[in-house]
């Protein structure tokens, strides 16, 4: 005996095919955002630690070279302070020209005898004089989305005389 189906051309989804469809995309949606939401929050990390570098590049150059150009710790005489097998956060030198010069630390900054910022941002910075030749330690920092991103710099400079 035949059966007619009361619905010969039924079309569309059952209830369970859409719940287990509906619950796949949610799945696979969350899974995108949590995955852009992470990738975002590092590059902009590695955004901030690109510029820190940058910065500690600069300011170590400017206190090596000095502003304006050969003023700085390249071409120093003699350093006055620290004394000789010290460190300190600031560091003061006689250039070239017999000028006494000055870098120090204050707040968040590195600045020049004039006042002028060298960086911000920066955590801690120590000069170290070892008999004809300054280290400079040099770290500076970012809060980033509650995290804080950190980048350090060493670099030595020995004196003309």
């Amino acid at each position: 005996m035949l059966r007619k189906n009361n619905r010969p051309h039924a079309r569309g989804f059952t209830l369970p095919e859409l719940l287990v469809g509906t619950l796949i995309f949610g799945m696979v949606a969350a899974a995108a955002v949590t995955t852009y939401v992470m990738l975002n929050r590092m590059w902009k990390e590695d955004l901030v630690l690109n510029e820190l570098s940058r910065d500690a590049s600069i300011a170590i150059e400017k206190m090596i070279r000095g502003r304006p150009v050969n003023t700085g710790l390249i071409g120093a005489r003699s350093v006055e302070s620290p004394l000789s097998g010290a460190s300190g956060d600031s560091i003061d030198y006689t250039d070239m020209n017999g000028v006494s010069r000055r870098f120090y630390y204050s707040g968040s900054s590195i600045y020049s005898e004039s006042g002028s910022s060298i960086a911000a941002d920066v955590d801690s910075v120590i000069f170290y004089n070892i008999n004809h030749a300054v280290r400079i330690d040099l770290i500076v920092h970012r809060y980033v989305v509650s995290k804080e991103i950190r980048f350090s710099m060493q670099t030595q400079v020995t004196l003309r005389n």
